[in-house]
């Protein structure tokens, strides 16, 4: 995995789980 596409990923995920408290 890119490094870009590994913080891609991560800001992803890290607002869903902001926006969500639970993940899918």
């Amino acid at each position: 995995m890119t490094l870009r596409g590994a913080f891609f990923f991560l800001s992803f995920f890290f607002k869903t789980n902001t926006k969500k408290s639970c993940v899918p």
